[in-house]
């Protein structure tokens, strides 16, 4: 699996996002801002993938999956979150004009 290349034990983040292979993130979108905040918690918590996968009862291929975008389950973006001491929020928010997220891109491009 691409993301399983990127990861390293001296790479924790692994780059997953970087990767080509999981074109599907776009963090300009904020789509799955929670996937970048996510791996925040882990890192600031000193956690690999691994052993995040392990305090979930899961396997690392799939922590990285879950990096990269790929969502599989509510239950199991509980028990991840569960593991980082952190709970999960879903929202529905309205979307903006399309002239708007063009801008939000250009500013964070900056």
């Amino acid at each position: 699996m691409a993301g399983d290349r990127a990861y390293t034990d001296e790479n924790p983040a692994g780059d997953v996002l970087a990767d080509p292979a999981c074109a599907e993130y776009d963090p300009t979108d904020g789509k799955l801002d929670f996937v970048q905040q996510m791996i925040d918690l882990r890192l600031k918590r000193g956690l690999s993938q691994r052993q995040l996968a392990e305090l979930v009862g899961t396997h690392q291929p799939s922590i990285s999956r879950l990096e990269a975008g790929r969502i599989g389950s509510l239950s199991f973006l509980h028990k991840v979150a569960s593991a980082l001491d952190a709970s999960v929020e879903i929202r529905f928010v309205p979307r903006q004009p399309a002239s708007a997220r063009r801008a939000r891109a250009r500013s964070r491009a900056k």
